[in-house]
């Protein structure tokens, strides 16, 4: 069965750094950051869906973080396997995850997926304050996998 990105909306939760200041879960939407900063998201799979064995999984986002590198891990939060590392990303990206390990559920039925985005550099480059901003506009996750209930 394939889960569409619209029924598999993120929640903040707390990583290893605490929980982000960087997605607003009231809203569902990133904010502006000037610092660095990781960020670990849950995508909670339906109930009427659970158990399910995920086979692949499709990550897109939207993100502008020039002169940063971002690195992005999926699974679930004991055990985050590596995704991507993007150096200076500006654009939508997508990425096809089909390694079972990045693909772990945790006990509740949730896929972690932590981002972390790094500091600025080349800082003499930057012409103004604004210019040193990331901000991911959205990030969406669509699952296909198999019912294994009864």
């Amino acid at each position: 069965m394939l889960i569409p990105s619209t029924f598999l909306a993120p929640q903040a939760v707390h990583g290893a750094e605490g929980l982000s200041s960087a997605f607003v879960n009231r809203t569902g939407t990133w904010l502006p950051r000037r610092s660095g900063a990781p960020s670990t998201l849950r995508f909670q799979i339906p109930q009427a869906v659970l158990p399910l064995d995920p086979v692949r999984a499709r990550l897109r986002l939207r993100i502008n973080a020039a002169s940063r590198s971002v690195d992005i891990q999926t699974g679930y939060t004991g055990s985050l396997v590596e995704l991507t590392t993007e150096m200076s990303p500006v654009g939508v990206y997508e990425y096809n995850i089909d390694n079972p390990d990045a693909l772990a559920l945790d006990d509740a039925g949730g896929l972690h997926v932590r981002i972390v985005v790094g500091d600025l550099k080349a800082r003499s480059q930057i012409s103004s304050g604004r210019d040193e901003d990331w901000k991911i506009d959205f990030m969406e996750l669509q699952l296909e996998g198999r019912y294994v209930g009864q």
